[in-house]
């Protein structure tokens, strides 16, 4: 498993942030869980630094999951970004076409 680079105010709350599968090629699922209500924020960008992505959306406290497609992306290492109020973590993800 990939260890996730986190910073924060809160190093020790627990988002559960989960990107599967991992690589992907055609949709990623993206699970997380909130402690509280929130506006959080999505992005994916690649290495080079262009941001393929944003979105923020605002949700409850719970278990929330989504999917996305990623057919239209290149094959390649991306960084995910997902950011509430008090939390920031960033998961590497794979695009590999099989």
């Amino acid at each position: 498993t990939m260890n996730p680079i986190i910073t924060g105010l809160e190093p020790d709350r627990v988002v559960d942030l989960q990107l599967s599968p991992n690589p992907a090629s055609e949709e990623l699922r993206v699970s997380y869980t909130l402690d509280k209500a929130d506006v959080v924020e999505f992005s994916l960008t690649d290495l080079i630094g262009k941001n393929h992505w944003l979105t923020s959306v605002t949700r409850d406290a719970g278990r929330h999951d989504f999917s996305t497609s990623v057919a239209a992306l290149p094959e390649g290492l991306y960084l995910f970004r997902f950011k509430c109020s008090a939390y920031i973590t960033t998961r590497r993800l794979v695009i590999l076409r099989k």
